[in-house]
Parts: structure tokens; sequence; C-alpha cells
């Protein structure tokens, strides 16, 4: 018999024995080829109702030959926290927003601003589905922190992880308050260097709560007044 699989809004045809179990759906899943998805991964409906049972053959759901199955599939995320690698399951239809709440928990951050998922050095969005990023791929897991960058008389603060580039941190600062980033340049106030547009925080040692980086521009004062 013939069933249609539903993945993502696409139909499949996957051929079967006459009156298979719930498991040799999910067996001829597994084996045709532009699905392929192991068993134990998959979660099959049919008119919303969940096929839990794997030893259930179909005629007890009354599901009858061209019938639409839909299938849900768990994705195991790989995520590079500092050293660590980890691996997140987590069904596809869901949204990053998901998969960056259970990071959050994994590495028990009791940071207030919680984790921000990156993708190929790219923040990922929230709203952003977990089937389509690549499962071959490894997200990279930052936790966010304030820091305050410091004029002199001003202070600005900006929410920042440490895979950011000083050239995203000072775009923050253009959209939060609409400062001209090519008129800023910020400063290690450890070295007194300017930072490198190109360099992340994590390259100036920078990963702290509340971390003051001093600023200068044409609105700010010189580095002698500031250090």
């Amino acid at each position: 018999m013939l069933v249609w699989i539903n993945y993502q809004s696409l139909r499949y045809p996957v051929v079967l024995p006459i009156n298979p179990t719930i498991e040799g759906i999910k067996k001829g899943i597994e084996n045709e080829q532009h699905l392929g998805f192991e068993v134990q991964d998959q979660q099959l409906f049919y008119q919303s109702t969940l096929l839990e049972n794997n030893n259930a053959r179909i005629e007890h759901y009354g599901i009858q030959p061209n019938s639409e199955i839909v299938l849900l599939v768990i994705r195991r995320i790989n995520i590079l926290f500092n050293s660590a690698r980890l691996t997140v399951s987590i069904w596809d239809q869901e949204r990053v927003l998901q998969l960056q709440k259970k990071v959050a928990r994994m590495i028990h951050t009791a940071r207030l601003h919680g984790v921000e998922l990156l993708h190929n050095g790219s923040e990922l969005k929230l709203d952003r589905k977990i089937s389509t990023i690549p499962i071959e791929d490894t997200l990279v897991a930052a936790v966010l922190f304030g820091v305050k960058v410091e004029g002199k008389i001003l202070v600005y603060e900006v929410i920042v992880h440490n895979r950011m580039t000083v050239a995203q941190v000072k775009q923050k600062l253009h959209t939060k308050y609409g400062l001209e980033p090519e008129k800023l340049k910020l400063l290690c106030s450890r070295s007194r260097n300017f930072l490198d547009d190109g360099a992340t925080l994590m390259d100036y040692g920078i990963h702290k709560e509340g971390t003051v980086i001093p600023v200068v521009g044409d609105m700010f004062p010189a580095i002698d007044d500031i250090i």
C-alpha cells in the first residue's frame, strides 16, 4: 500500500506492505531516499492524532491507502560553548527561541541577559525554524553581558557577547544612541591602544558584566582626558 508522508509541507510517497505497523511506516520513512530519518527520531501524526504505539497496525488508527501522515523529526544540534561541545535535541518545527532557552538551561547561566546563538559568525534570528539549520553545522553559544562605553560625561550601556566584533559594538551604539560609528574609537583601558574594528571582544579579554570601555571621537575628549 502507498501512504503520503507530509514533511515540512512537502508530500513524499512511501510504499509499504499491507496493514503495516507504525514502526513499519517509520522504517519505510528511514529507507526513503528523500527522508532517511532514523526510526527513533520520528514522530507521526494522522488527523492530529499521535501514532505513539509502534507495535499497533495502521488499521487501529483508521489509516487507509493514500492517507496522509504528518512527520515531525528530532534534530540533534551541535553547540560549541567556550571549549565544550554540547548536543541539544529539539523538534525541527520549533524555533531558535526554544533552542536558545534549552542551551541557557544546559550551561546553567545565571547571567541576566541570557545567551546568543551564532551560525557561521552571524546571530540567529529567534523566529527561524530549526529545520532550516544544516544538520552538519555547529552553532556557537555566547553568553550575553552588559558593557559600559564611557565618555567624559556620559556612559552608554549596550548588551554584547565576546564573539562580537568591535565594529558590531559600534553599530549597537549607533542603533541605541545615534552615535556615528566612523567617529568612535574604543580603547583598551589596560594598554591604552585602540580596539581594532575587525577584532572580537574575546581578542581583548572582554567578557564580564559591567566592563568599562573608554571611548574617544569628535564628540568625546582626548585620550589623555580619559585615562
